[in-house]
């Protein structure tokens, strides 16, 4: 079976606002921060598994120096820090219609800034998030979130 894939169908929203300007290799990780399961191992050798509860994650977003996409998210911290703003938390959601990937990030936050790196070529900004709970799996080709009965 032939399957297609393009970058340019990846769709990633933060509370609601589209992110877009992505870098042009890879631009998007997303891993959790424990393992599914914890082993532990007795003295004669007999395996345990424990599952672990722990659900928060990291996200990565990548994006050209150039991309809108850092202006907002610079104004929400810049609100944050000097005004005394709320601390931004929402969902992300990330899409991939050709079937690859789709992810929910609940209650997202900005975790750090990115680093700033000036040269005589456009460069790259990393915007890490954290998040209480990262759900993400892989899915059929043209899987949409309102499919009646899943739940993430």
């Amino acid at each position: 079976m032939l399957n297609s894939y393009s970058a340019r169908d990846v769709n990633v929203s933060f509370n609601g606002i589209a992110i877009t300007g992505f870098a042009p290799d890879s631009f998007i990780r997303i891993k959790r921060n424990s393992d599914l399961l914890t082993e532990t191992v007795g003295s004669q050798g007999e395996l345990a598994l424990t599952h672990n509860s722990d659900k928060t994650g990291e996200i990565e977003i990548e994006l050209m120096q150039t991309s809108e996409s850092n202006l907002i998210l610079s104004g929400l911290v810049l609100a944050m820090e000097f005004q005394n703003a709320l601390i931004p938390v929402g969902e992300i959601i990330i899409q991939d219609p050709s079937g690859s990937n789709f992810t929910i990030a609940h209650n997202a936050y900005i975790k750090s800034l990115p680093e700033v790196d000036l040269g005589a070529t456009q460069n790259t900004r990393t915007w890490v998030f954290g998040c209480e709970e990262l759900v993400y799996t892989a899915t059929p080709s043209g899987f949409d979130a309102t499919v009646k009965g899943f739940t993430l």
